[in-house]
């Protein structure tokens, strides 16, 4: 395959200009151009104003979710259950720039276990005052019936949110692995390029500097204590701990001692 440069393009397209224009010079006879022209369409005032009509009817009739089904009556505010995995990875970030703003955020597995933890604890005692005091609504599309939708129940809200939560920590944990797995491959390749690089261009050249600096981040990242084998399952461990609380879930200092005992080694 040839790949054409810019200017081989913008020539391409002159050339097959030049040809249109002279393949209608040829058809055209005795000044009598063969050319068709564009066909219009003509419809009446009357014609349009049932199009409008049948259109706003459509669009007023039609509520569309998230899950692309529709019903015909408008529905009161309040959350969908499709939108479970997103309010709890917002809520994750929500605790990450309370952190960052207070200038506690360390960037580190365990720190994001305590956010994780921490958004799930905040989000289930929002669902279960919102169910105490009424304010809480909660849809879901009714499979059996297509075009409508049903209110959850708090307990069914509330399994939800568990279910979203044991996908996210499993999900975590793969990333987590994933990182350090990667950092390990990227610091061999910086260092057999700082190497090169200090060979030909001696170690006071810009671009050895900025492989060092990077080199040692890497490090610092590496240095840290690995995550704790299972780390999805402890953080399972700790959300039916939280539940099992009598008190309200969202309790700092609960979540504070899960992570500890999650990412503290055990004495031997």
């Amino acid at each position: 395959m040839t790949i054409k440069k810019c200017g081989d393009t913008q020539n391409m397209f002159h050339a097959a200009g030049i040809q249109e224009k002279k393949t209608a010079e040829e058809h055209n006879v005795s000044g009598t151009s063969f050319v068709q022209e564009p066909a219009s369409l003509v419809i009446s005032e009357e014609g349009l104003e049932k199009y409008r009509n049948s259109v706003a009817a459509i669009q007023e009739k039609d509520k569309e979710t998230d899950d692309g089904k529709t019903w015909k009556d408008p529905l009161p505010d309040g959350h969908f259950a499709s939108r479970s995995r997103s309010r709890l990875m917002g809520m994750w970030n929500q605790v990450n720039d309370e952190k960052k703003a207070e200038g506690r955020y360390l960037d580190t597995a365990e720190d994001e276990a305590e956010s994780i933890l921490e958004a799930y604890a905040r989000l289930r005692d929002e669902i279960i005052r919102g169910y105490e005091d009424g304010t809480r609504v909660t849809y879901e599309v009714d499979d059996e019936q297509w075009g409508s939708c049903r209110l959850l129940t708090k307990e069914e809200e509330l399994e939800l949110l568990d279910k979203t939560f044991q996908e996210i920590t499993q999900q975590f944990e793969n990333e987590v692995k994933w990182q350090r797995e990667l950092d390990e491959v990227m610091l061999k390749d910086q260092i057999k390029l700082a190497q090169e690089i200090a060979r030909r261009r001696g170690k006071y050249d810009d671009k050895y500097i900025a492989c060092m600096d990077r080199i040692k981040v890497l490090r610092e990242r590496l240095e840290r204590p690995k995550p704790p084998e299972n780390l999805s399952q402890k953080m399972l461990s700790g959300m039916q701990f939280l539940k099992s609380r009598s008190a309200d879930t969202y309790d700092q200092d609960a979540i504070d001692r899960i992570v500890a005992s999650i990412f503290t080694k055990p004495t031997e």
